[in-house]
């Protein structure tokens, strides 16, 4: 079944950059919360008959994903460490520090 956002491929492939981004984030945004629900309600068996090419997506999206919540909590940890030096410091000593 070939599928396009357009309805064809010549209409693909006059969409701007912009508008093809957009169209991709939204496909992986319903793609992404249609594999979530699928898991929440206990079809995993349905995934395992997903084509191969949709199954590699699925790995490297899943991938993409857990290494973004890795990368946010990070910051978050960076944040509050930050946050905890600089109630230690003086007010002298964070002017002479600049911040």
């Amino acid at each position: 079944m070939p599928c396009y956002a357009t309805g064809s491929a010549e209409g693909d492939a006059r969409l701007s950059a912009q508008e093809a981004q957009k169209e991709a984030t939204a496909a992986t945004r319903v793609a992404c919360e249609l594999v979530k629900t699928m898991r929440g309600h206990g079809l995993k068996k349905l995934l395992n008959q997903l084509s191969p090419a949709t199954k590699a997506w699925i790995v490297e999206h899943d991938a993409k994903d857990a290494a973004l919540k890795r990368q946010d909590a990070e910051i978050k940890l960076r944040a509050k460490h930050r946050a905890a030096a600089l109630k230690k410091l003086t007010s002298e000593e964070k002017k002479a520090l600049d911040l």
